[in-house]
């Protein structure tokens, strides 16, 4: 081993060649160029994830609020309800049997003495039954227990076993269940009509799109160009009818509508509520792609989003719809986890769509506003101060500025420049130009 070590100690090179140094060097900084650029594009999904979050969150707090606002309307109406019935309850509240028994003897006032009895008799009997039936109740099932306690059959004379059989006989007592025709007073319970709301939840009928199965054998054209397009899952063939706008289209699938919308990229809206800059752009670029064509819809992870629409990779012929809408500057790459197979694709279409300046990525010319020479007011006579590029008499009674049918010695041409105080009102927005 230590004429191996002191052979290689021998033979080592003291330096490396300049030709060497150059080529490992630009290995490296190659390497190090990769990182950075990594680096950087990780950075902008990050940066895009982290602004869809922000956005998923923003609409969860005005859901929230919505369903808070929902729960107290509610609330206050429960509240509401029961103190009407509080109120339609609170008439029975002074109805006892002792206000009763008071009542038949005020009614029976006029009656002699053996009537009056026996009306209070007759309540009074009804009440004793009742005290009556539930202690011979009470009795029989006192019965019943004690003969059903087991130390009773060790006893070895046969004759004392019938005696205890007999005693069940008293279970036929219920039939004085006749008494409780005295419950007709609660009458009230019919108030719980109410109860009838529960019939506002009916399920979405839109639960259809989940029935869905198409078959992964569907193979994908061989030059579309996008291997992050995932192998495993379910994809399906349907025909363009409708599109909404340029991420959104309907797509008819073996007889049924489903409404489609794209992964991973977002464009701008042209609702009815919503006109975005480039908006119509975009969906016009849609339905030229897809409209009355027939595609291939690839699922990612997620079957539907929020609002029951497909979730699809959509291709049509050996064209990646959603690449090529974000390649061309109709829209942005937009990653909502867990559908992220082709966002590194989408990331660096858009980083190419706006370094050329494609589709909304073309700047826009803002027209410079006309600004009028400060001309000398002209020579030889009495001009307002406040009107410097014309010459307007200070003791004038008005000036207009001229347009239309207006013409004259006291219709200003403009624009023309104005400072305060502007006796004459020519500068209306106050922007230092008059008549413009």
């Amino acid at each position: 081993r230590n004429s191996v070590v002191r052979a290689l100690e021998s033979t080592k090179p003291k330096n490396i060649s300049t030709e060497l140094e150059a080529v490992i060097r630009k290995k490296y900084e190659e390497q190090i160029q990769q990182i950075e650029q990594n680096k950087k594009l990780l950075k902008e999904s990050l940066d895009s994830d982290l602004a869809s979050i922000k956005q998923e969150e923003v609409r969860k707090h005005e859901q929230n609020d919505g369903d808070e606002k929902s729960t107290r309307k509610d609330l206050t109406n429960n509240i509401s309800q029961l103190r009407h019935l509080t109120s339609e309850l609170s008439q029975f509240s002074q109805i006892t049997l002792l206000r009763y028994l008071l009542d038949l003897l005020a009614i029976s006032g006029t009656k002699s003495l053996s009537q009056k009895v026996l009306i209070l008799l007759i309540p009074l009997a009804l009440l004793g039954g009742a005290i009556g039936q539930s202690i011979s109740a009470l009795g029989s099932v006192a019965g019943i227990i004690v003969d059903s306690i087991p130390t009773l059959t060790y006893t070895p004379t046969a004759s004392v076993t019938p005696r205890n059989t007999f005693t069940p006989t008293s279970t036929p007592i219920p039939t004085v269940t006749h008494t409780p025709t005295i419950t007709q007073t609660p009458t009230i319970t019919l108030t719980p009509t109410q109860t009838l709301t529960p019939t506002i939840t009916p399920t979405p009928t839109n639960t259809s799109t989940s029935t869905i199965t198409p078959s992964p054998t569907i193979t994908l054209p061989a030059n579309v160009g996008a291997a992050c397009i995932p192998s495993n899952t379910n994809r399906s063939i349907g025909r363009v009818t409708r599109v909404i706008d340029g991420d959104t289209m309907d797509v008819s699938i073996l007889g049924e509508t489903y409404r489609v919308r794209y992964i991973g990229i977002d464009t701008p809206e042209t609702t009815s509520g919503q006109n975005d800059y480039f908006g119509s752009q975009a969906t016009n670029k849609n339905k030229e792609l897809v409209l009355g064509k027939n595609v291939i819809l690839v699922k990612d992870v997620s079957e539907t989003d929020q609002f029951d629409r497909l979730l699809r990779y959509v291709l049509v012929g050996n064209i990646f719809v959603n690449y090529e809408l974000v390649k061309e500057g109709f829209a942005y790459s937009s990653t909502y986890p867990p559908d992220i197979a082709c966002s590194d694709l989408f990331l660096s279409a858009q980083k190419s769509a706006r370094e050329s300046k494609a589709g909304f990525w073309k700047p826009t010319l803002t027209p410079r506003p006309t600004q009028p020479a400060v001309l000398p007011p002209p020579s030889g006579g009495n001009c307002h101060p406040s009107y410097p590029s014309v010459c307007l008499d200070p003791n004038a009674s008005d000036y207009d500025c001229a347009g239309g049918s207006g013409n004259g010695p006291n219709y200003v041409h403009g624009p023309i420049v104005v400072l305060p105080p502007d006796p004459f009102d020519l500068d209306r927005d106050g922007d230092g130009l008059g008549c413009e």
